[in-house]
C-alpha cells in the first residue's frame, strides 16, 4: 500500500523484520496509496499528470518516469499471522538512491549499494554503505568501499560479518565491458581485495535468453567456514558454478561445460547447492549439486549434479525441438563460436531460408541454451544462425572491449563471416534466402548492415539504436556512455558519435525492413525506431513500423503475453513475405 511500491525484500536473520526498498519523495517520506476523489479545482485536476524534474537520472527502462523520487530502505516489523501489525518505517532519507539491502549475519548492520555523492547521476561509480537498522531514522549511510561498477547481485556477508563479497571492476575506461570480478571488502579496515584478477572471465551469468526473467540469486555465497565462496563464471558459451578459495582465488569448476547455470543457492551446512540450469532442450530446471569433499567431489562430474524438477515435461513432450549445432570459424585474428538451429522436419535435398540473428548487449553472451523464439522459427521452416562476435563476454576482456568505441566494425565482419561459413557448410541453407534480425544491440547490428551490405532479402530491426548522437539525450543511460565516444558529450566529440551512427550510412539501404519498437522503451527510446522508419520510407525501401504501447525495452522477454505473440507473428509474416517468394525451400541445385 505504498505509493513507491516494494522491491528487493530481505529477511533479518531473526525473522523479525523485512528490509525493502521503495521509491520515496524525500520531502514527503512514505506515502500510502489513497483512494482520492479528483481535485475540484480545474487547474489542479488537469495538471496533476505533469512531471517536473530537476535531476539528470529521472527515468529508467522497466521502471518508467520517477522524476524526483529516490529509492530508499524501509523496515517492516514482522509478526506471524498478523499482517496489519507491521507498520513500514523509513530508515533512510536523502537526495540519493540505495539498493539491495543485505543484513549482516548478526543482524546489527545492513549493507546497501548506491552513491550518495552530489555527482552520482553523472558517474557509474557505486559504493557499499552500512546502515544501522536500530538507529534513529533517518539513518545516514556509512561508506565502506567503492568501485567503478558494482553488480547489485554480488553483495553477500561472510559468516563472521567481517567481510562483504561484491562483484564489480574498478577500471573507468571499460564501463559495462569490463570483467565482473570477485572482491572481498574488509568491513573494519574499509579496504577491498580482488581475488579473481588472474581470471580473464566475467562473473555472473552473461547468457541471454527469452524464457527466464528473475531466476534467483546469481551473485556469490559464502561457505560456512568462510574459506571459500560460490559464484557463477561465464566462459566460452557456458555459465558454470565455481568454488573460489578466499585466500588466493583458486577456482574449482562444479558444473558441466554444456550447461548454463542461471541462479543458485547454497545449503546452510555448505554441503549442497541448488541451481537453475538451462540446456539446449530445456528452458530450465532445478539441479541438486553435492559439494562435500568427503564424498570425493573435487570438480564437475555427472554424478554430483542431479536433476530434481521436470516442470515442462508435458509441454516439451508435445512439440518437436531442433537442437543447436555448434561450429567455429575464423574472423580476423580470432576463432569465433557459432551455432545453427536447423529447420524442424527438414527434407533431404531441399534448401531453407536462414535468419542471421544478432545478440543484444554489447557484453552479453550467446550459447546453445533453449530460446523460444529460435525454436518457433525452426518450427516454421527457417534455420537460425548466431554467434559470439567480438563484444561478447566469456572470451576475455580484450575480446569484449574490441568494439569499445568501434561499434559496427569487427563485430560486423564477424557476423558476415558467420553466415558465410554457415552457407558453405550446411547444404540445407538457401544462400539466396537470407534475413538478418536482432534486438537492442542486435538491432543496432541490423541497422549497420542495412547501410553496408545488400546480402539479405529481409531485415527486422527490433528496439534498436540508429542514431547514437541523439540517443545521448534520450536514453536513460546515454549520458553514462561517454567513455565510448572520446570521453565527451556529442557537442564536444561529435565525430566519435557520428562514426558509430548507422543513420549516417542509411542512404545505401535497400533491404525490406520491419521496424519494431516499444513506446516506453527508455533504454533505446522509440524515437530511434521512428528515425529509422522515416529514413527508410524517404528512401523508398519497403518498410513497416510496429509500435507497441505500454511496453519497455524488455518486451520480448517480459512484455504482455499477447503483445509478445503479436511481435513474433509480425516477424514470421515479414520473413514469409520476403523470403519464401524469393525461391527459398527450393530443391538443391
Amino acid at each position: 500500500n505504498l505509493i513507491g511500491g516494494a522491491a528487493q525484500p530481505a529477511w533479518s536473520p531473526n525473522g523479525g523484520h523485512i528490509a525493502i526498498t521503495s521509491f520515496v519523495y524525500p520531502e514527503r517520506g512514505l506515502e500510502p496509496v489513497r483512494d482520492e476523489q479528483a481535485p475540484t479545482d480545474p487547474y489542479e485536476r488537469f495538471n496533476s499528470d505533469v512531471l517536473v524534474v530537476r535531476r539528470l537520472h529521472w527515468k529508467m527502462d522497466g521502471v518508467g518516469y520517477f522524476g524526483e523520487y529516490r529509492r530508499h530502505v524501509v523496515l517492516i516489523p514482522f509478526v506471524p499471522f498478523n499482517i496489519d501489525s507491521g507498520q513500514p518505517q523509513l530508515l533512510t532519507k536523502g537526495e540519493w538512491d540505495l539498493n539491495v539491502p543485505t543484513w549482516s549475519p548478526d543482524g546489527r548492520q545492513i549493507a546497501v549499494i548506491g552513491n550518495v555523492k552530489r555527482d552520482a547521476d553523472f558517474v557509474r561509480r557505486q559504493f557499499v554503505y552500512l546502515l544501522d537498522p536500530n538507529g534513529t531514522p533517518p539513518v545516514l549511510p556509512e561508506e565502506v568501499f567503492g568501485l567503478e561498477e558494482i553488480r547489485h547481485a554480488g553483495l553477500s556477508w561472510s559468516p563472521d560479518a567481517g567481510t562483504i563479497a561484491i562483484l564489480g571492476h574498478n577500471d573507468p575506461r571499460l564501463g559495462h565491458y569490463g570483467n565482473q570480478q570477485l572482491w572481498l571488502v574488509d568491513v573494519s579496515e574499509r579496504t577491498g581485495r580482488c581475488i579473481t584478477h588472474s581470471l580473464d572471465r566475467t562473473l555472473g551469468n552473461a547468457v541471454v535468453t527469452d524464457v527466464s526473467g528473475y531466476g534467483g540469486a546469481a551473485g556469490s555465497a559464502w561457505f560456512p567456514d568462510g574459506q571459500a565462496l560460490l559464484a557463477l563464471v561465464s566462459d566460452q558459451a557456458a555459465t558454470y558454478l565455481g568454488r573460489f578459495n578466499t585466500h588466493d582465488g583458486a577456482l574449482t569448476r562444479l558444473t558441466l561445460t554444456n550447461q548454463v547455470v542461471a541462479a543458485f543457492d547454497l545449503s546452510r551446512d555448505g554441503g549442497r547447492a541448488i541451481a537453475l540450469i538451462l540446456e539446449p532442450h530445456n528452458p530450465g530446471d532445478l539441479y541438486l549439486i553435492e559439494l562435500q569433499e568427503s564424498a570425493g567431489v573435487t570438480g564437475a562430474t555427472n554424478g554430483n549434479c542431479q536433476r530434481v524438477t521436470d516442470v515442462n515435461r508435458e509441454l516439451l513432450g508435445d512439440v518437436q525441438l531442433s537442437l543447436p549445432v555448434s561450429f567455429s570459424f575464423v574472423s580476423g585474428d580470432n576463432t569465433i563460436d557459432g551455432w545453427i538451429i536447423p529447420p524442424v522436419m527438414r527434407q533431404p535435398g531441399k534448401r531453407y531460408p536462414a535468419i542471421l540473428y544478432h545478440g543484444g548487449g554489447p557484453g552479453g553472451m550467446r550459447a546453445a541454451n533453449f530460446t523460444f523464439e529460435f525454436q518457433l522459427y525452426a518450427a516454421k521452416g527457417y534455420a537460425v544462425v548466431y554467434c559470439n562476435a567480438h563484444g561478447c563476454q566469456g572470451y576475455g576482456e580484450s575480446f569484449c572491449t574490441a568494439i569499445l568505441g568501434a561499434w559496427g566494425e569487427q563485430d560486423y565482419k564477424d557476423n558476415l563471416a558467420c553466415i558465410q561459413f554457415a552457407c558453405e557448410h550446411f547444404d540445407y541453407i538457401d544462400a539466396d534466402g537470407l534475413a538478418t534480425a536482432g534486438g537492442s544491440y542486435g538491432g543496432y547490428q541490423v541497422n549497420w548492415m542495412l547501410g553496408h551490405t545488400r546480402h539479405f532479402k529481409a531485415a527486422v530491426a527490433d528496439r534498436s539504436v540508429v542514431n547514437r548522437y541523439s540517443s545521448y539525450g534520450t536514453s536513460d543511460i546515454g549520458h553514462l556512455r561517454e567513455f565510448e565516444f572520446g570521453d565527451g558529450p556529442p557537442w564536444e566529440t561529435t565525430t566519435h558519435y557520428l562514426m558509430q551512427t548507422p543513420l549516417r550510412f542509411i542512404g545505401d539501404a535497400s533491404t525490406p525492413t520491419l521496424v519494431i519498437h516499444s513506446a516506453l522503451d527508455h533504454r533505446c527510446p522509440v524515437e530511434q525506431g521512428e528515425q529509422l522508419y522515416m529514413a527508410l520510407k524517404r528512401l523508398g525501401v519497403p518498410t513497416e513500423f510496429v509500435r507497441f504501447p505500454d511496453e519497455s525495452h524488455d518486451l520480448s522477454r517480459s512484455g504482455k503475453p499477447w503483445h509478445r505473440v503479436l511481435r513474433l507473428d509480425r516477424y514470421l509474416e515479414w520473413f514469409d513475405r520476403w523470403l519464401l517468394r524469393n525461391g527459398s525451400m527450393a530443391p538443391i541445385k
